[in-house]
């Protein structure tokens, strides 16, 4: 199994993510039948706390959305194998841990979570043109 590292990047800043989260859902009915169309979720995202204050702004300023991507990467590859693009961002939950003695590598880390009024998930980075898998529109 291949190992992957991921960056989160927004408003012209990159930041090494720890742990990333999102989904897409679709309701069927009764019988099974798809009923409604393609929705997305929340973008939960883990970081090790970064040195500047730029994403505690960010959630703690009213109505301030932003554009930005998680992009994956296979240790080997220096190209995004997977790209998840957000379209006017928020940032609706922001919370920093410190864990004193931890012996893991990133005893103080935060935690946001990114309500979008647009998630797109492609193959490989957005910049080289790839290939839409799905694109959700506003989420309700």
């Amino acid at each position: 199994m291949a190992s992957y590292s991921a960056r989160l990047e927004i408003d012209g800043q990159h930041y090494p993510v720890v742990l990333c989260s999102y989904g897409f859902t679709q309701a069927t009915d009764a019988r099974g039948r798809i009923s409604e169309r393609v929705r997305h979720g929340l973008l939960e995202l883990v970081l090790d706390v970064p040195a500047g204050d730029q994403l505690l702004v960010w959630a703690a300023t009213p109505h301030y959305p932003l554009d930005g991507q998680v992009s994956f990467f296979q240790a080997t590859d220096l190209m995004a194998s997977e790209t998840v693009s957000f379209k006017a961002g928020q940032c609706i939950g922001y919370q920093e841990v410190f864990e004193a003695g931890a012996d893991i590598v990133g005893s103080y880390r935060c935690s946001l979570t990114i309500a979008a009024a647009q998630l797109e998930l492609t193959a490989g980075g957005v910049a080289g043109g790839s290939a839409q898998l799905a694109g959700v529109g506003i989420m309700d």
